[in-house]
């Protein structure tokens, strides 16, 4: 059967350039070539020179629904290179890089971008804005702002940084003017204002109406800094005496005691602010604002009403307090276990321990006693043992060289230095106590016994591998519990075949074939 398909004809370079024209001339193309006369006149008589512009121009006068892919690709095909030569700055630098690298090294930091913006200027010649900022290290709106400063007022215009309360704008009406900085000032000579709040208040009622609270605070900082001086000192009448708080504390709920600890700071201290209030009673501000405004409001028994139910009451607390402060128990376990017992039974360790460790946290990392076990043995003596014993006995003995060098290390510090859990290093203390030395490094190995299967299930899970590189354990359980023996558990078949898979030297039965076998262990 011969082949139909014509030869490909080769042609000349100039018949190609014939059909191509042609085939141009014979396209309808959805931009004729009045569209295209009208964009080169715009953008020989405009400043258009984004590709956004023309392709708005574009759809508003001649084509309003083209595709925008279709016309993004003809813009940039016809009209690329003249929009990014019309992309190009001219800006001529005056200055010489001898110059402008000596104002550089001794202008201040916010200056030199703008200096290093004149550098790459002279050293480019012509460049985009988006080139220009990215080689400055600049955002774009700056390079443009940067270089129209440049161009109108040269050097000296680029240099003239606005900063501060000379950087406002005058035409805001939120601008603080002498009159209103003058009135604040004797406001405040008369009647000091006690807070910023109180402050913004007065300004806004008597000055600027809808101003707000941030452009308040930044042109009262930038205006009038060092000149008005707030006491922020707490300006409230505790009508209570120290001895009656103090009584009342002892007596109270532990939730309560923070509150009568806040008022008897209070009543001590002449001058103190919210903040070094929340950190001499050690609670939060917004705890203190909270108790502030309601002892305000409505006194000390307002203050004093626990909404919220606690199982520790105010008897339990002073016991724990007194045991805590009288050392009875070496663990915080122990007490747990006498509380459990005498007081709250049934309470969950984590409970009290979160308690206690809000209200008594100095006296809980008191309670974390050193392990006070007599070590009879020398430092030497210890060392010379560590070389001794296997890798995994090394740990015992450091322990015991740890409490050798420093006795009053705590539990928490050691477990951390020698990487092993409290609950490991109370055992190996007993263990020591009891026997020294050599009891410590004695290690009663506990586990499972070693799987021995019966000789015909052997053979016939050696046989089984062998077939099967990669066995079904699944399956073979099914084939051992019907054909051999029903006592057969899934756990041990599978320890089994484990550990035959993973020998090296297997005893081969001689019913299987030797390179099944071979096969099997592989």
């Amino acid at each position: 059967m011969k082949n139909n398909i014509q030869p490909s004809v080769r042609r000349t370079i100039p018949e190609l350039e014939i059909l191509n024209k042609q085939s141009l001339e014979n396209r309808r193309s959805t931009f004729t070539k009045v569209i295209h006369d009208a964009v080169t006149q715009k953008l020989a008589n405009t400043e258009l020179t984004r590709y956004v512009d023309v392709a708005d121009w574009i759809k508003a006068n001649y084509l309003p629904g083209v595709n925008q892919n279709t016309l993004k690709n003809y813009i940039r095909r016809q009209f690329g290179k003249q929009l990014k030569q019309m992309k190009l700055l001219n800006c001529e630098v005056k200055e010489s890089f001898e110059a402008l690298a000596s104002l550089y090294n001794v202008s201040q930091p916010f200056i030199k971008p703008r200096i290093k913006m004149l550098i790459v200027l002279k050293r480019e010649g012509s460049i985009t804005i988006s080139d220009l900022a990215r080689k400055t290290g600049i955002v774009y709106n700056s390079a443009v702002k940067w270089q129209n400063f440049y161009r109108s007022g040269g050097l000296t215009s680029l240099l003239d940084v606005k900063k501060g309360k000379n950087n406002w704008n005058v035409n805001s009406g939120y601008v603080f003017t002498k009159e209103v900085i003058k009135s604040i000032e004797q406001e405040h000579a008369i009647r000091p204002f006690k807070s910023y709040t109180a402050l913004y208040k007065w300004v806004v009622e008597n000055h600027l109406k809808n101003i707000k609270y941030t452009l308040f605070l930044k042109h009262l900082h930038s205006h009038l800094d060092g000149k008005i001086v707030i006491d922020r000192s707490i300006d409230i009448n505790i009508q209570e005496s120290v001895s009656a708080l103090e009584l009342i504390h002892d007596q109270c709920a532990p939730r309560i005691m923070p509150r009568i600890k806040m008022l008897i700071i209070l009543k001590k201290e002449q001058k103190i602010t919210r903040r070094e209030l929340a950190q001499k009673a050690s609670v939060t501000m917004g705890s203190i604002i909270k108790w502030l405004k309601t002892y305000r409001k409505n006194g000390l028994n307002k203050l004093l009403e626990n909404k919220v139910g606690s199982i520790v009451t105010s008897k339990v607390h002073n016991v724990i307090k007194m045991k805590l402060k009288t050392k009875s128990f070496d663990s915080f376990s122990a007490l747990h276990s006498w509380i459990n017992e005498t007081y709250l039974p049934g309470v969950k360790y984590y409970t009290l321990h979160r308690y206690v460790g809000r209200h008594f946290s100095t006296e809980l990392k008191m309670m974390k006693a050193p392990l006070t076990i007599p070590i009879t043995e020398s430092l030497s003596e210890l060392e010379a043992k560590l070389q001794s014993v296997p890798t995994s006995l090394k740990s015992r003995l450091r322990m015991l060289i740890a409490i050798k060098g420093n006795p009053t290390i705590s539990k928490t510090k050691l477990s951390g230095l020698i990487h092993v859990v409290p609950g490991t290093l109370d055992r190996w203390c007993r263990c020591y106590a009891e026997g020294g030395v050599e009891k410590l490094i004695i290690v009663k190995k506990k586990g499972r016994k070693k799987a021995v299967l019966p000789i015909e299930i052997q053979n016939a899970v050696l046989k089984y591998i062998s077939r099967n590189p990669s066995p079904n354990i699944t399956e073979l359980h099914q084939i051992i519990i019907s054909d051999y023996s029903k006592d057969m558990t899934y756990n041990r078949l599978y320890r089994y075949v484990r550990r035959q898979m993973g020998t090296a030297t297997l005893v081969k039965p001689k019913h299987i074939r030797e390179i099944g076998f071979a096969r099997a262990v592989a």
